[in-house]
């Protein structure tokens, strides 16, 4: 198989995603991918996860990992911004955690980045809340 891969013309995205057709995770499995990926990572009390999985509709388990890790990336610059102290959390050491809102930028910002059907109803639903 692999000389299919490598053949000349052959090799491109949109070849290899009509080649290997992955289906897409339930909301089951998408719950299990981002507590996977989070881990270690310290939630806010405002983060629900099953409103992240309804978020999720429609995401690869690569598209899940990548909200996940936006997700985590805002957390710290939001973090970064406390302690230089452009920020309004009072305590520093506890201020890196993942809030509500850097997960609903993260899941926007991979479905964008994965260019997923989701990404209409992502918007919509972060709209009306």
């Amino acid at each position: 198989m692999r000389a299919v891969f490598t053949k000349k013309g052959r090799v491109g995205d949109s070849f290899h995603r009509d080649l290997i057709d992955a289906p897409l995770r339930d909301a089951e499995a998408r719950l299990e991918i981002i507590i996977a990926h989070v881990r270690r990572t310290p939630l806010l009390p405002d983060v629900q996860l099953d409103e992240v999985v309804a978020w999720t509709e429609g995401f690869s388990s690569d598209a899940l990992m990548d909200a996940c890790a936006i997700a985590g990336e805002l957390a710290l610059s939001d973090c970064m911004l406390t302690v230089k102290g452009v920020g309004t959390k009072p305590h520093a050491a506890q201020a890196f955690a993942i809030s509500r809102r850097n997960f609903e930028a993260a899941v926007v910002l991979a479905a964008s980045a994965h260019q997923r059907t989701a990404h209409r109803k992502v918007v919509k639903h972060l709209v009306r809340v």
